[in-house]
């Protein structure tokens, strides 16, 4: 499965739906990146401090580059057609040899609410379920991100329980649930009561 993946990921792959484009991130990106995580508010629920300068944004792409060229996972920049700027980021931050990976995302305040992320998810989850034949994907999420919350929801993932004490970032340990989504259920969700749903992917 794992030389498999490395064949299917030896050119970055590009996503596309009716919206939205999902591209390789590059160092042009950094000015984006910046916006993206210099940003209190995104950042509240995740491991990470806000970024004060734009030249710490460099460790972000650098790290995209990275995960892509080791084939341990593939993050994909999020931009809406027709401009090619980036607005958030979302895929697969890193894969285990048993067919499961883990799933993130994240997006620039400007574009909140508008279905962005969620639309994201699907193409990423299409991508990762049918191309790359993964079985499993899962997603951690602080106790009190409603918003990340939801996006999970909508897509189908279940919630298997409370980690607790799992995560460690600004100065403390924060129990997070333990989302996950199967192979068989993602193909099950989108050719029933998800009509829309399996017409965008």
């Amino acid at each position: 499965m794992k030389n498999a993946r490395q064949d299917l990921l030896k050119t970055f792959p590009v996503l596309n739906s009716k919206r939205l484009c999902l591209r390789e991130i590059t160092e042009a990106d950094i000015p984006a990146i910046f916006a993206i995580f210099g940003n209190d508010t995104v950042t509240k629920y995740y491991n990470c401090d806000t970024l004060k300068e734009e030249k710490e944004a460099e460790e972000f792409v650098d790290w995209y580059a990275t995960i892509f060229e080791q084939k341990r996972g593939i993050r994909w920049g999020i931009t809406l057609k027709p401009n090619s700027k980036v607005i958030g980021t979302c895929g697969f931050n890193f894969f285990n040899p048993n067919g499961r990976a883990n799933l993130g995302y994240d997006l620039n305040e400007d574009y909140w609410g508008q279905g962005i992320i969620t639309e994201a998810v699907k193409m990423t989850m299409s991508y990762g379920f049918r191309t790359l034949q993964i079985n499993r994907i899962e997603a951690d999420v602080m106790l009190e991100n409603a918003a990340s919350i939801k996006v999970l929801d909508k897509v189908g993932f279940k919630r298997e329980g409370i980690m607790r004490e799992y995560g460690y970032w600004k100065g403390k340990y924060h129990d997070l649930y333990l989302y996950s989504l199967l192979k068989r259920e993602f193909l099950s969700f989108i050719s029933g009561k998800m009509g829309d749903m399996r017409r965008e992917i």
